[in-house]
């Protein structure tokens, strides 16, 4: 708080002068001229630390969102593919090219130019790394092996996949090890989330 003091007793360069008879006030306390370095420090660290909650969370979220759009583009891909057994009367499902029966869904493997544009306008690929889904035709009741590399095997069935980058979905299974997504090998655990025929 601000000293009273009396202004008929006010010093001024050492001369005892009055000024007049009414009460002045004289604060004491020094004008400061900016912020001292730990004041500074200690906003910077406050600051760094809500910007790597907000930056982590953010990621977290983004993360979530691209997995929604995996899980949409899977279904999307087996509506395409119940549209295309439909015209085949039902039979079977587009078989694919690659001697390991585990194609990509990409431009230009053959389940994407049977699907595309007639039974859908484009395939979707991987929001994160623009890779193709797996796309796996089988047929568990052929007898040389389920399957569909034989172009006399109609393909019964399929699996398609994307792996998840939430880890903690309830609706994946966890992988442990290098697991092909999309064009992508990726290592350690990662959420593996399948799409079959009904």
């Amino acid at each position: 708080m601000p000293k009273l003091v009396n202004s008929s007793q006010l010093t001024v360069h050492r001369n005892a002068t009055t000024v007049n008879r009414e009460l002045k006030t004289v604060n004491c306390r020094r004008r400061r001229q900016g912020f001292t370095l730990i004041e500074l420090l200690i906003v910077i660290t406050i600051i760094g630390i809500l910007a790597s909650i907000i930056l982590a969370s953010y990621g977290s979220i983004q993360a979530k969102s691209r997995d929604l759009i995996r899980k949409t583009d899977l279904q999307t891909i087996k509506k395409a593919l119940e549209a295309y057994k439909q015209d085949k009367l039902g039979l079977y499902y587009p078989r694919c090219d690659p001697v390991d029966n585990q194609c990509l869904l990409e431009g230009t493997t053959e389940p994407f130019t049977l699907l595309s544009p007639t039974y859908i306008q484009s395939v979707p690929k991987d929001p994160k790394n623009n890779y193709g889904y797996i796309y796996a035709p089988w047929n568990p009741t052929d007898p040389f092996g389920p399957e569909c590399d034989n172009i006399n095997t109609f393909c019964t069935s399929y699996l398609l996949v994307a792996c998840f980058e939430n880890i903690n979905n309830p609706e994946t299974t966890l992988v442990v090890g290098a697991f092909p997504c999309g064009s992508l090998v990726w290592s350690n655990q990662r959420a593996r989330y399948d799409v079959t025929p009904n």
